[in-house]
This record gives C-alpha cells, structure tokens and sequence, in this order.
C-alpha cells in the first residue's frame, strides 16, 4: 500500500511538472485530475478537467470523471446531469464508471449509483459484479421484484452461485415466498453441502412452513 501511494504521489509530480511547461496539455490534465480524484481531492481534480477543450471534456472517461468529482463535493445536481450525459455516449464502458461507482458508494449516493448502474445493464455493458451491486440495491430500496429478477439473472451465469442463492432465499422471505425460499436454498445446498448456514436457513423456513420433519433434518444437520 505504501508503494502504490508513493508510486500514486510520484506521478501526481510528474504530471504537475509537465503543466508548468505546458499548463493546456489535454493528457496531462487528464491524467492528473484521475490522479487528483483517487487521492480524494476532488476539488483540484475538478479544476484540471475545466482546462480540458470541450470535445475532450465530453468523451466518456472525462465525464465519469467529472461526475465522481461533483459527487465528492456533495454536487448532486451538477452529478446527476452528468449521469445523463454520460448514459447518452454509445461507446460507454464498465471500466470508464468504476471511479464513479465508487465514489457514490463511499457518498451512499444509491440513486444515482442505480441509474449508473441501470444504464450499464441496458446497454448490455454490466459485468456479473456489476449487476450483483444493482441487485444489492434494489433490494436495499425494497424492489424486491427488480432485485429478484436481475439476481436470478446473475446465479444463471455464475459457475457457483452460492452467495446469490442465498441472497435470493432472502428476497423470496421478504415476499414471504417460502416455496421460493426452499427452492433457492436447496440449490445452494447442493452446491455447497457442509455450509452450516444453509442447513440452518434451510430448517427455520421448513418451520415457517410447517414442515416439520424437514426442519428437524435439517436443523440437525446445521448442528452436526
């Protein structure tokens, strides 16, 4: 961690040098104001891309950018008509929002982390990571049917998608979907057979639903 950060402080002095010589050079005010805004200096950062000409400035890397910069400095509005533009670019990628995603989720800014993340997933650009976050968050904002169907989307494609599962069973508890709740849990459970927790999630919906004999089986289970 320590090298990372000197190697980070290194090139924040590099770029600074080079703008003494050449204060407009549109790499190197891109690059410091990246820079700027992992360090969490949003501020300067911001002021390093307001000296970017305006095609520069519009390009999908230096809007994320400018988002991030304006949800660091508690700008929402600024923030969210950036989102706007930045979903409107045809080539926008997973990897040009990752700065931004980040910085809302430090900000707990989940609206506009959830348009960011809705647009990726329209576009057909949402890693599994991604669209495991955006079923994090629709559950978290109670959308349990938007949640329920982005992760049953997610476990269909992961190799073991025991975490998904799970996290499925308590979507399905939430809608008091007992059924549900033992369908996910039984597939977990074949996936990962000595995960205690399964066993035990497993026995307490068998005994919400009245179904006795399968409760003690597997709340034995859990115990052994």
């Amino acid at each position: 961690m320590r090298t990372e950060r000197a190697a980070g402080d290194k090139a924040v002095s590099t770029y600074e040098a080079l703008l003494k010589v050449s204060p407009d050079n549109v790499e190197g005010n891109f690059q410091l104001a990246f820079l700027l805004e992992r360090k969490g200096k949003f501020e300067s950062s911001l002021q390093h891309l307001e000296r970017l000409p305006l095609d520069a400035r519009n390009r999908s890397r230096a809007l994320a950018l400018l988002t991030a910069d304006y949800a660091g400095l508690g700008k929402k509005d600024n923030a969210g008509a950036t989102v706007t533009e930045l979903l409107e670019i045809s080539d926008l990628s997973e990897a040009d929002v990752i700065p931004v995603l980040a910085v809302l989720e430090a900000h707990h800014d989940e609206d506009l982390e959830l348009r960011l993340l809705e647009g990726l997933a329209k576009l057909g650009r949402a890693s599994l990571p991604a669209l495991q976050q955006l079923g994090t968050l629709y559950a978290r904002q109670g959308k349990l049917t938007e949640a329920r169907s982005i992760l049953e989307q997610v476990a269909g494609q992961e190799r073991k998608p025991v975490g998904t599962l799970l996290a499925l069973a308590r979507i399905a508890d939430q809608h008091k979907a007992y059924k549900g709740d033992l369908g996910y849990l039984a597939r977990a459970r074949e996936l990962d057979p000595e995960n205690a927790a399964i066993h035990f999630l497993f026995g307490m919906i068998c005994v919400q639903d009245n179904l006795g004999a399968e409760a003690y089986t597997s709340l034995k289970k859990a115990v052994d």
